[in-house]
């Protein structure tokens, strides 16, 4: 019967960023409260019952991170090195922290109540919790004072202050859960010279992505402590932070081209829905796009005056989806493909295109590519940088050998329920429909479009013919590449 439960149980449509019931930790508890009673009926003994399922979870706060270029010396330095950190609220002897990032490492600043130079020498701990992978070992309370954090721990990046130099100076040690509540050395001597930590007026340390086993693009779970035997004595933030990592070019630009901002109302006359989740200017106004060669792989970028997250799609933002096609090839198709036919449009007869892809904040169907003939859907890769206002997608070479050519990019409203997920645009704005198009069932579904030149965007939207049924004709920027 406790199988049974678990089995019915909503854990499994309530888990996870993309969906949340304002009680996820309830759902969680309960969850395993069932499976510990399948364990304790089935006979298991006591410590072979997996730790974890005594966890209490708390729901995590979001955050993305933003790039730093912080000096590590532990003074009070020019606000610009921290400018685009995520700054968290502490609680006890930890009054707040800054995470941030830079190139492959997160740099981390803690200001606490007294003067953290006090501390040198004594018995203390200041420690980074992070989550892992799945399937990782992971215990349920901290190394020193074993207490719960509210998430599954897999790795503990560690400031000894008993080995802080006198004149603050240290490193930072990672050590690893075993999932039985020990935990093990394992930094690499290859990352040391990386982990440094500086004790001055205030804390400031480095720790490499992959000494905490994530890569950018992905999100990790982490608290901050500072611990000694048997007692917790500070804590930041007081719920744990999922933070998000952007994803990093890593190509050259070879391609970049401008869209004048402030024109993401199509014809001129398209709104946005009422909802107050559409309140923020800029949502769907494109102002860039860049193409990198990164070797085995193009990137593309897409710049937004605006890229917040508040439906948590789990590829970093929820409003804008991207449908873009490329002539990069002989032939192709000068009609819309039969997942992008809700924006009707049609294309220019001399660029007809051999790719197209779509691109939104849900991978479920937001990082998809077809080609002309019908082959597809391929995936390919999907993440964002917020705190740009950035959409990244690699695709690899193997799928597009070339990208010189002619780009169609078409900037709509993502809706999870809408035809091919894009948010319809009537007469008149609803709730959660988009508002002043003259001509709902013929003219474009889009509010931003790359054109040749800024002045272009109406005049082509505007194209259409409700009469004949025709869809407007779009006319594409051509991508040439620089060495």
């Amino acid at each position: 019967e406790a199988i049974y439960a678990a089995q019915g149980s909503d854990w499994f449509w309530w888990y996870g960023t993309d969906q949340d019931s304002g009680t996820d930790d309830l759902f969680d508890w309960l969850f395993k409260a069932h499976l510990l009673a399948a364990y304790q009926k089935a006979g298991t003994a006591e410590e072979e019952i997996p730790q974890v399922l005594t966890l209490r979870m708390q729901n995590p706060v979001a955050a993305s991170l933003g790039e730093v270029n912080p000096t590590l010396d532990g003074k009070e330095t020019g606000a610009a090195e921290w400018a685009d950190a995520v700054i968290l609220v502490g609680a006890g002897a930890i009054t707040e922290v800054a995470l941030g990032y830079k190139e492959t490492s997160l740099y981390v600043q803690v200001r606490s109540k007294g003067n953290p130079q006090e501390w040198i020498g004594d018995e203390l701990y200041l420690v980074l919790y992070a989550s892992g992978q799945p399937g990782e070992a992971a215990n349920v309370s901290s190394r020193h004072a074993h207490a719960q954090l509210g998430f599954a721990l897999t790795s503990a990046m560690q400031v000894n202050l008993t080995k802080i130099k006198q004149d603050g100076s240290g490193v930072v040690s990672r050590y690893a859960a075993d999932g039985k509540g020990d935990w093990t050395y394992a930094s690499s001597i290859r990352t040391l010279t990386r982990r440094k930590v500086a004790v001055g007026q205030l804390v400031e340390f480095t720790v490499p992505f992959e000494e905490l086993g994530v890569e950018p693009g992905k999100a990790v779970t982490l608290a901050l402590v500072l611990e000694r035997p048997g007692e917790l004595l500070g804590q930041a933030p007081e719920r744990p932070v999922l933070a998000s990592i952007p994803t990093l070019v890593r190509g050259v630009e070879v391609f970049s081209l401008a869209d004048p901002a402030g024109d993401d109302h199509g014809l001129g006359t398209y709104t946005y829905p009422l909802n107050e989740v559409f309140s923020e200017e800029g949502l769907f106004d494109l102002l860039r796009y860049t193409v990198y060669d990164s070797g085995d792989d193009w990137q593309l970028a897409f710049d937004f005056a605006a890229l917040p997250n508040p439906w948590n799609g789990p590829q970093g933002f929820s409003h804008p989806i991207i449908y873009l096609y490329m002539d990069v090839a002989e032939g192709g198709k000068t009609d819309s493909y039969d997942e992008g036919q809700a924006a009707q449009v049609a294309f220019n007869p001399d660029h007809p295109w051999d790719v197209f892809l779509r691109i939104a904040g849900w991978p479920a169907y937001g990082r998809h590519m077809w080609t002309a003939n019908g082959e597809g859907p391929y995936l390919v890769e999907v993440a964002s940088d917020p705190k740009r206002g950035r959409i990244i997608v690699t695709i690899t070479k193997e799928l597009i050998p070339e990208i010189a050519g002619w780009h169609y990019v078409l900037i709509g409203s993502q809706d999870g329920y809408g035809k091919n997920y894009l948010r319809a645009i009537g007469k008149t704005a609803g709730e959660w429909s988009g508002g002043g198009c003259p001509d709902p069932l013929h003219a474009p579904q889009i509010y931003d479009y790359l054109a040749p030149t800024g002045d272009l965007q109406q005049d082509m939207l505007g194209s259409y013919n409700a009469q004949e049924g025709g869809f407007a004709t779009l006319v594409p920027v051509q991508i040439e590449l620089s060495e």
